[in-house]
């Protein structure tokens, strides 16, 4: 009997975190071309939440974990509102669904489902079947993303791809991998030219070499863990003050910022000007996508659009998970968890199940934790007063 809960809650996992980029992949192109099949999208979506709640119910848990998910859905509840979005509802069903699961097996489907779907995006396209999208940036570069509606979520598709790969197959890694990322990192460049998932995919191949080397010069298992968990622990907090001072700090009179490429500037100037007019929130607050542009750095996303609780909510999660994965030896966890930072610094869409599973992984680590605290803390009030003499 537990055998097929265990088997149940594996599956729900698998059909909720693919049923989320099935309307992440899909739903602009669906209700732009076919606007009668947009609405049948967001009944898919209103099951996939039936699904959350069905796997929410089910799950064992004690009386903190009960109450961090009552409180996790109700904080979400009132940022919803207060922000008119439901991003914060999507990284919170990433959450949700991540106690007690099988993290390489999910992440064995999900690599499937990708391959399975990107073919079906690349193929559809070029037979009619399905929107083609090509995007020509002011005559100097023509942006190719088939059926995804950006050449940008062409590129973090990929990206995701390739962090599943590496998570799976890093103790075993050798130099075919590396030829295949290799020719990904080619196509990616020649087709949708989406930067930032190319350098995080290159950040990928050198941590996981840096990896394969490790474990030949250090064989002390103890040693390498302290030391990727210090790498992504930097990371997460490195990323999140580079981030602020970036925004903050931007101005168009200051030297060294006219070094960086203008897609780069434009990024901090809009994060800058929506913070000196409006400054931050602790709820989030309403975007105007129209009058200021968009927030594509992840941090800058999360503080102003989000609130501050929010971004510190997160900030704990990255830290709980880079933490959580030293401890538990998972060297593959901090290896992502550092590729995932390096594209937080430019982009935010991975924040979203809808697009990516990071907020699986932050939870992954959650669950596991909020049990074992729950548990010090019965047996803190249980444990029996000394005698007096």
């Amino acid at each position: 009997m537990i055998e097929k809960k265990n088997r149940l809650e594996l599956w729900l996992t698998c059909i909720i975190l693919e049923g989320f980029l099935l309307y992440g992949e899909t739903t602009t192109a669906v209700s732009e071309t076919w606007p009668v099949l947009g609405n049948y999208l967001e009944y898919w979506l209103y099951f996939m939440y039936l699904l959350v709640l069905i796997k929410v119910v089910i799950q064992k848990k004690n009386w903190l974990e009960w109450l961090v998910t009552a409180g996790l859905l109700g904080f979400v509840e009132l940022t919803r509102i207060t922000t008119q979005t439901n991003a914060v509802l999507w990284f919170a069903a990433g959450l949700l669904i991540a106690k007690d699961i099988d993290l390489a097996r999910v992440l064995k489907t999900d690599l499937l489902t990708r391959i399975v779907m990107a073919a079906a995006l690349l193929v559809l396209p070029l037979s009619g079947l399905y929107p083609l999208y090509i995007k020509d940036w002011g005559g100097d570069r023509v942006r190719y993303s088939f059926g995804w509606s950006h050449p940008n979520e062409m590129g973090l598709f990929f990206l995701m791809l390739c962090v599943s790969w590496v998570y799976l197959r890093y103790k075993k890694w050798c130099w075919k991998d590396n030829a295949v990322m290799l020719l990904l990192l080619v196509f990616l460049d020649c087709l949708p030219n989406s930067r930032t998932s190319e350098i995080s995919i290159l950040l990928l191949l050198v941590l996981v070499n840096f990896s394969s080397f490790l474990k030949r010069r250090v064989p002390d298992d103890g040693a390498r863990l302290r030391l990727w968990k210090t790498l992504g622990l930097l990371s997460i907090l490195g990323v999140c003050i580079l981030s602020f001072v970036l925004f903050i700090g931007y101005s168009d009179e200051i030297t060294i910022f006219q070094y960086i490429p203008s897609t780069m500037r434009g990024r901090f100037y809009l994060a800058h000007r929506f913070w000196s007019e409006q400054g931050f929130s602790l709820l989030g607050q309403v975007f105007d996508s129209g009058a200021y542009g968009y927030l594509d750095m992840l941090y800058a996303y999360l503080s102003l659009n989000m609130g501050i609780l929010v971004m510190i909510g997160v900030l704990f999660l990255n830290v709980l998970t880079a933490w959580r994965a030293g401890k538990d030896g998972n060297e593959g966890l901090l290896i992502v968890l550092i590729a995932f930072q390096a594209y937080g610094l430019m982009e935010h869409e991975h924040f979203k199940i809808i697009y990516s599973f990071y907020p699986l992984l932050l939870g992954y680590s959650l669950w596991p934790t909020a049990g074992e605290i729950a548990k010090w803390l019965e047996q803190k009030v249980r444990k029996p007063m000394p005698d007096k003499a």
